[in-house]
């Protein structure tokens, strides 16, 4: 993968989040929430599983097939990849001197 130097509407890039363990305990209970930016429309995940997703800004997460969000006409619909608005990623404990990532596709609105 390359940094994108350009990218335009309907044009697709891909999210990676690292994190490393840079002391000398395990870390426990580890999680990475992140928010899909208000410019892009989450497309999948890759590599890593997410655990959770959240359509509503952050507030509640759940399996995507489980969510619902109001439609147009104010009736509740199945949420769909392009109501994603947090990714959740719950990675458990971490060993000293661990580091990997996490990472998803987005499309440009």
């Amino acid at each position: 993968r390359v940094p994108a130097a350009k990218v335009v509407p309907g044009g697709e890039v891909v999210y990676e989040i690292t994190f490393a363990n840079t002391g000398d305990a395990p870390v426990t209970n580890v999680a990475i929430d992140n928010p899909v930016p208000p410019e892009l429309t989450f497309v999948a995940v890759e590599g890593t599983p997410l655990t959770a997703v959240s359509v509503d800004g952050g507030q509640a997460y759940g399996a995507l097939a489980e969510l619902s969000v109001a439609s147009a006409d104010g009736q509740a619909r199945p949420a769909q990849p392009a109501d994603v608005t947090h990714l959740r990623w719950v990675l458990g404990e971490v060993e000293p001197g661990s580091s990997g990532k996490v990472a998803f596709k987005a499309r440009v609105k």
